[in-house]
C-alpha cells in the first residue's frame, strides 16, 4: 500500500487509426502508469503524439478514447465550436475534434438503466425501466439485464439491447418514455452499423442524435424540477450534461 503511488500496474496504449479502412492501425505508444484513470499527462501525451505524427505527414484529425472523466475538457471544446459557429459539421480541422468511443458510451447506457432510478426529466415524470412488461415484450436474454459489475463493460450487450427491431418494437406499442432513452443509443448504433444504408442516411443519423441531446440539454436547464442525481437510490435524469455532451461530441466528430 505505501508504494501504490509509485507502483506500475497499468498501461496507456495510443494507436492511430488511418481513416481508410483499408489500412490496419498502428500503436505509436506504451505509456506506463500507476492507476487506470487518465489524467491531464494522458491528455499532453495525445497533444505530443499529434504533434509527432504532422511532422511525419501523418495528419490527425481527432483523438478518441473511453469514457474518463479527464477528457470531458476536450468534449467541452468540441461542442462548444459547434454550439458557437453553428458548424454542422465542422470542417476546419486546425483544432482536434474529439470522439468518446461509442461502445463505451452504449455500454453506459445499458449499465444506467439496469442500476439507476431513472426519469424522464423531472422526479414526478415516469420512471423509466426495463420492467417485467418491457421484458416480456422484447423477450430479452437474461444476460442482457444482468447488472452485475462483470457484465458492466460486456460489448454485445448493449448492442442487442439497443437494438433497431427493439426500438421499432417498443415504438409502435407507444411505450414513449423508454424509446426517449433508447432514442440516442439506437441510432448511433444504427448509424454506424447498418450495412443498408448509404452515407448520406448515416450523416442524418448522426445529426438528428446530436440535435435530440441538445434538445434535451435546453429542456434540462429550462425546467425547475429537473431530476438530478444526488446519491444512491435518488433520481437521475436520462441524459445528464456529460452524458449529453459525449454523445454530442462523438456524433459531431464522426460526422465531420
Amino acid at each position: 500500500k505505501k508504494l501504490k503511488n509509485i507502483t506500475i500496474n497499468s498501461a496507456f496504449l495510443y494507436q492511430f487509426q488511418p481513416i481508410s479502412s483499408y489500412y490496419r492501425c498502428f500503436t505509436v505508444y506504451v505509456q506506463a502508469a500507476t492507476s487506470g484513470k487518465a489524467g491531464q499527462k494522458q491528455i499532453d501525451t495525445l497533444f505530443t503524439i499529434s504533434k509527432k505524427l504532422n511532422e511525419n505527414n501523418f495528419s490527425v484529425f481527432s483523438f478518441a478514447s473511453d469514457g474518463d472523466p479527464t477528457y470531458h475538457t476536450l468534449i467541452t471544446k468540441n461542442v462548444n465550436r459547434w454550439n458557437s459557429r453553428k458548424e454542422r459539421p465542422i470542417n476546419n480541422f486546425v483544432n482536434n475534434l474529439y470522439i468518446s468511443d461509442p461502445l463505451h458510451i452504449i455500454k453506459r447506457g445499458r449499465y444506467k438503466l439496469l442500476t439507476r432510478n431513472v426519469r424522464l426529466l423531472q422526479k414526478d415524470s415516469e420512471r423509466i425501466q426495463l420492467n417485467s412488461n418491457v421484458k416480456e415484450i422484447l423477450n430479452l436474454p437474461t444476460e442482457i439485464l444482468d447488472c452485475s459489475r462483470i457484465t458492466k463493460m460486456h460489448d454485445d450487450l448493449p448492442l442487442k439491447l439497443f437494438s433497431l427491431k427493439n426500438f421499432d418494437l417498443l415504438l409502435q406499442l407507444e411505450m414513449y418514455p423508454i424509446c426517449a432513452y433508447f432514442t440516442p443509443f439506437t441510432l448511433l448504433i444504427s448509424s454506424l452499423s447498418e450495412e443498408s444504408l448509404n452515407n448520406d442516411q448515416r450523416v442524418d443519423l448522426l445529426e438528428i442524435t446530436a440535435y435530440y441531446l441538445d434538445f434535451y440539454k435546453d429542456l434540462m436547464k429550462k425546467s425547475d424540477k429537473v431530476c438530478l442525481q444526488q446519491g444512491n437510490g435518488s433520481c437521475v435524469v436520462m441524459f445528464d450534461y456529460m452524458m449529453a455532451d459525449d454523445l454530442i461530441s462523438t456524433c459531431l466528430s464522426i460526422n465531420s
